[in-house]
């Protein structure tokens, strides 16, 4: 008698049972029979066997009216004369070491089950990325109590175990090959794991699998089997009442991926979220996250581009995604899971064209061809910008709205400077007869250039305003500052191409000296609304990279102190699950509300700095409010205070401007505070348990990144310095500083709460 059986059913292949039978007749392992069990095929099915069995003996036919695919196994395990049983269907192949392999496997390890890893073959041919499932061999029974992670053709296991188990349940369209691994690892089976793909499951579009309400159907009885007790097999103790696994986390995986396929697949929907149960993803959005993608390559028969699927495919998907956030036991999961899986499919992306998606764009630009981006409803922009084919950059910042190709072409010139931007644009090169162009259509440019430059000089003014002035300044729709005007900073520093701004006419609004009372608060809200001008640029700018520090990490509970009128609160709420908006003025809470209202996920809370502060948080943000305690104790303690907020592992977030109180030689805005974000930061390093991760700093302001973690740092924190262009509203007395050391100007600022004209002393930090 052979070793192996294998059982091959089949109903009407007759165009793929030759590939399948091939497969066979190719092992370099001999000791086989297979037994084709003919299930009522109408087609030439019966010719087609007939014709190759007729070469080779060890291959054998049995026709059975139509009764199913489990009945045709069954029939093929009680005439199988081996030791080992193979089930492969009539449009699946194995490779040519498949049932070597996986013998020698059973020969060198004490185990009952040997199984490899598969591969999905799509419809026009193309492979999928390979399956294995190693943790079967470790705990089988708990494994296939999540989910089924085989293929049925990678799976070799003894007939008289799959007897003792009952065979295939006839009563199962499809998931039957699921049921039977369940029943077998019951019973303690060990299993032994090949890694190597030796299994090919090819994908057809009529098949049983492809229909995913059927298969979902199947499949959450077979979960509901995993977890009772199973009277069809002898289990063993520990099996005997089934997994401990809460099922209702595993069927909404399957809802989840069958969803996500159908989707893909343009099938119905909405039969599938039906059946999706009351189940939190808030603690498992990662694994949500690897459901979906691997859900995409199978409904999209493709492992690549798996950005274009979920771009058709996620219109259709919003009321699975609805139905997700209406079981979470806290706000924006589904947002989250939605975020994390397209910033991987955009990073992942070749861009060859722009990928739009829900929350995150992906934009892939030559520098000589650059053009506006609508983001839609993304807040987060993957920006790579090439060279004659060549990687020139990648950038991800956030977006509040849409960038004009002048904005680009900005942000561009910022991040390269004119040095390097120059020899990759054609006509920046050609300076005798490019300047008669320019000449031409920018009279009035070239006359102020001319006035203030000479030579190279006056070439590198020109050009920069001529890369500019030949970029559109037009957005459909609102526009974002996520581009600020860097190339401001970049054009004045290398040619002093820009003039004076006027001053801005701003009524004052004094503090009393050390007055910063609930009722001070009250009445500075109460007198005006918006009274730092949290909307201009400069504002928007810093909120960009502050939520670009936070943009990896993965925050439930976050608390920002000092929220104001909710301005950084409506951005920062998408990116949270739950978030504490604080602040000391009740009228300031009021207006964040009304600012917030889209965001259910955010409550409000009246709280003094100086006072007692909620614990428990993944993010404390504090922005632009620590100028306002009394000296270096009060200081101190409040950093204490705002580190006890943190659970540990959490972060601190922390943004606020420079000031010459610090350090005189350096950049900062002169107020009458007595210190900046220099002496904050310090304050936070002194007050122990917080460690300096990532850091962005500017001539203006800082940002920074810290993390609770009571043992020392082991490693210097990352620091990126960045651009920080003035405030358009700025007044410059000579930028460049030619005639004196420090440059002077009048920088209406956030962390003025006065909203006037305020001195800061400039020396360019080296």
């Amino acid at each position: 008698m052979p070793r192996v059986s294998v059982i091959l059913p089949a109903f009407n292949a007759a165009d793929t049972i030759a590939a399948t039978l091939a497969s066979v007749m190719a092992q370099s392992f001999a000791d086989w029979e297979v037994l084709v069990v003919d299930d009522g095929s109408t087609d030439h099915t019966i010719a087609s066997a007939s014709r190759i069995a007729a070469g080779d003996t060890r291959i054998q036919l049995i026709s059975q009216h139509n009764q199913g695919v489990s009945s045709a196994r069954n029939h093929g395990i009680d005439s199988a004369g081996g030791e080992l049983l193979l089930f492969l269907d009539a449009d699946d192949t194995i490779a040519p070491e498949h049932l070597a392999l996986l013998t020698n496997a059973l020969d060198a390890h004490d185990a009952e089950v040997a199984y490899c890893g598969y591969q999905r073959i799509g419809s026009t041919g193309s492979a999928l990325a390979p399956v294995f499932e190693e943790g079967i061999a470790d705990a089988p029974f708990e494994a296939f109590a999540h989910a089924n992670k085989v293929a049925i053709h990678s799976v070799l296991v003894p007939r008289a175990l799959v007897r003792a188990v009952g065979g295939f349940d006839p009563g199962l369209v499809t998931c039957e090959d699921w049921d039977l691994w369940l029943r077998i690892a019951r019973t303690g089976a060990r299993f032994v794991g090949v890694a190597t793909p030796l299994a090919f499951y090819r994908m057809q579009p009529r098949s049983l699998s492809r229909d995913f309400t059927r298969l979902t159907a199947d499949a959450l009885v077979v979960l509901a089997r995993a977890r009772t007790s199973d009277d069809r097999v002898a289990a063993t103790p520990a099996h005997q009442d089934g997994s401990a696994y809460d099922v209702a986390i595993a069927a909404g995986h399957f809802v989840i991926w069958a969803a996500t396929a159908a989707a893909t697949a343009g099938q119905p929907v909405a039969p599938l979220v039906a059946m999706l149960p009351s189940t939190d993803f808030a603690d498992a959005e990662t694994d949500v996250v690897a459901t979906l993608r691997d859900a995409l390559a199978i409904g999209g028969e493709s492992s690549d581009a798996l950005g274009r699927l979920w771009e058709g495919a996620a219109p259709a998907l919003a009321p699975l995604l609805a139905a997700i956030e209406r079981h979470a036991s806290r706000a924006g999961v589904a947002r989250r899971i939605a975020y994390v899986l397209e910033r991987d499919m955009v990073r992942n992306d070749p861009l060859d064209r722009p990928l739009f998606l829900t929350t995150v764009c992906g934009v892939r630009y030559d520098v000589a061809a650059l053009d506006k981006i609508e983001p839609g409803s993304a807040d987060l922009l993957h920006l790579r910008v090439d060279s004659a084919g060549a990687p020139l950059f990648t950038h991800e910042l956030p977006l509040l709205g849409g960038l004009s190709a002048r904005d680009v072409a900005q942000h561009v010139l910022a991040t390269c400077g004119w040095d390097d931007l120059a020899p990759r644009v054609r006509w920046m090169q050609r300076r005798g007869t490019s300047a008669r162009i320019l000449a031409r259509r920018l009279p009035g440019v070239v006359k102020r250039v001319s006035r203030r430059h000479e030579g190279r000089a006056a070439w590198r003014a020109l050009t920069t305003e001529a890369w500019l002035t030949g970029h559109p300044d037009v957005v459909h729709g609102p526009r974002a500052s996520a581009v600020e005007a860097d190339v401001i900073r970049d054009a004045t520093e290398r040619c002093a191409a820009v003039p004076p701004c006027p001053a801005p006419e701003i009524a004052q609004r004094h503090l009393p000296a050390g007055d910063y009372s609930r009722d001070y608060w009250e009445s500075f809200f109460t007198a005006s609304d918006d009274p730092w001008s949290y909307d201009d640029t400069y504002e928007r700018r810093k909120y960009e990279q502050t939520l670009a520090l936070i943009a990896d990490l993965n925050v439930e509970q976050a608390l920002e102190v000092g929220c104001a009128e909710g301005h950084f609160s409506a951005l920062l709420a998408p990116h949270v699950g739950r978030l504490v908006a604080a602040d000391i003025a009740q009228v300031a809470l009021d207006r964040a509300a009304q600012r917030c209202g889209a965001h259910t996920n955010v409550s409000y809370r009246q709280l003094d700095l100086q006072g007692p502060l909620p614990g428990g948080f993944d993010l404390t943000v504090c922005s632009e409010v620590l100028y306002y305690v009394q000296d270096a104790d009060s200081l101190l303690r409040a950093a204490k205070a705002l580190r006890d907020t943190l659970r540990p592992g959490g972060h601190l977030l922390s943004a606020h401007s420079l000031a010459v109180q610090d350090d005189p030689a350096s950049t900062g805005f002169d107020w009458g505070f007595a210190f900046g974000a220099d002496r904050i930061a310090a304050a936070f390093g002194e007050a122990g348990g917080l460690v300096l991760e990532r850091s962005l700093r500017s001539d203006l302001y800082r940002i920074d990144l810290w993390r609770r973690d009571d043992t020392p740092a082991t490693s210097a924190p990352a620091v990126e310095w960045i651009d920080a262009a003035l405030p358009p509203r700025c007044t410059s007395h000579d930028p460049l500083g030619r005639d004196r050391g420090a440059r002077r100007g009048t920088v209406p600022h956030a962390g003025d709460p006065r909203g006037a004209g305020t001195d800061v002393s400039q020396r360019r930090r080296r």
